[in-house]
């Protein structure tokens, strides 16, 4: 084979692997652009929708999240959700988690503590959130605030 054609060679090779380069380039702006869709959707609810890690954890917090519990989500993002539950509603919260963390859809009317103190009472659905395993990793809460509240 000659020098010549080991460059060409080369040169088709190198092509190809810029050609998936660009390809994978393309399928993380998609999945970016995907990912920013679903932030903006988040940050534009009025329900407050926050995620926590299996420990309970806050993880996420959005713009109603601050106005229905009064914590900013610089505040809240890291604490404990339990911080969120009255004394007397822990058996109701735990047994909901337990139910969402098997796969089910929960939504209960309850009541759960904003940040000052004073109770508020909401409607609020658990829902599992799974990694692509579906091994579970967390929970997502969807609140909103029951009229008269």
């Amino acid at each position: 084979m000659s020098s010549l054609d080991a460059l060409r060679r080369e040169n088709t090779e190198l092509r190809c692997r810029l050609a998936e380069l660009e390809r994978a380039l393309e399928d993380a702006a998609a999945v970016e652009q995907a990912r920013q869709r679903v932030v903006s959707v988040v940050e534009a609810s009025s329900q407050a929708i926050l995620s926590t890690a299996i420990d309970g954890t806050i993880l996420s917090w959005n713009r109603a999240a601050e106005q229905l519990y009064g914590l900013t989500s610089g505040d809240a993002v890291g604490r404990s959700h339990l911080e969120l539950v009255p004394f007397d509603r822990l058996a109701e919260h735990r047994e909901a988690v337990v139910r969402a963390l098997a796969g089910e859809a929960v939504v209960l009317a309850t009541r759960r503590r904003r940040g000052n103190g004073t109770a508020v009472t909401v409607m609020v659905m658990y829902a599992r959130l799974a990694d692509p395993n579906g091994k579970p990793i967390g929970i997502s809460t969807i609140a909103h605030a029951q009229i008269g509240s």
